[in-house]
């Protein structure tokens, strides 16, 4: 299993839960790093219990435990789709 990237999602690591939200970038790495930026704003306020938030540099196979032990997974990241700046979209795999 993956380990903490930094001291600031120490506190919500430890967490299994059935919801996961699994923030992704590299601040260090020209990325835009919102979606570390995010995972530290989710940290800082008060979720539900079945809500952890995860934090990864990338997809890659350190997150295979959360995809397999989580019923919901969110994934937040930047994108280039061609759509307007802070736009969300949402991918439902099941459907597809």
């Amino acid at each position: 299993m993956s380990q903490p990237v930094s001291s600031y999602d120490s506190q919500c690591w430890q967490r299994l839960a059935p919801a996961s939200i699994i923030c992704l970038g590299n601040e260090l790495a020209s990325d835009d790093g919102v979606g570390m930026r995010l995972g530290r704003l989710l940290c800082s306020m008060p979720l539900p219990a079945h809500v952890a938030v995860r934090f990864s540099p990338q997809i890659d196979l350190d997150l295979i435990d959360y995809l397999l032990t989580s019923q919901r997974i969110i994934f937040c990241d930047a994108t280039r789709l061609g759509l307007a700046a802070g736009a969300v979209t949402v991918h439902d795999w099941q459907s597809t």
